[in-house]
């Protein structure tokens, strides 16, 4: 988890130096409006793109630095997502180990990852059905 924690750190950082003015001069329309989600995200949202198979972890680790997110949200939500990722690369090593053997334990990141997905989507969808209605 120490070395998970310092590379989402030396990741975000890379990305924040090299890359946020750059994107932040370009980010319009959409690309503004998602800059915008990863600046509000908290920790569950760092856990759930962790969770989730999207790009490596030093990739997505950059491309966090790179957007308006704050650091402390994100190394502490890198940390809770390794946790369970580490687990489950454990146990698809030990399923290689011993063929014939199904380890549900190996689901385990995946399993979160879509729970935290759901979370998210749900607190989105509340969000936008509140903006486009109005307060009732």
């Amino acid at each position: 988890l120490g070395a998970a924690l310092l590379a989402a750190a030396i990741g975000f950082t890379v990305g924040r130096v090299l890359g946020r003015d750059f994107v932040a001069e370009r980010v319009r329309g959409r690309l503004a409006r998602l800059d915008g989600w990863f600046a509000r995200q908290s920790v569950l949202g760092v856990v759930t793109v962790r969770l989730l198979p999207i790009a490596g972890f030093g990739l997505v680790s950059y491309g966090y630095g790179t957007t308006g997110a704050r650091a402390l949200p994100f190394l502490v939500g890198s940390v809770i997502a390794a946790a369970p990722t580490a687990f489950g690369y454990a146990a698809i090593g030990a399923a290689v180990s011993s063929p014939g053997h199904v380890n549900w334990y190996a689901a385990a990141p995946a399993s979160f990852g879509l729970i935290a997905s759901l979370v998210l989507i749900h607190r989105w969808w509340r969000a936008e059905r509140h903006r486009r209605l109005g307060p009732s």
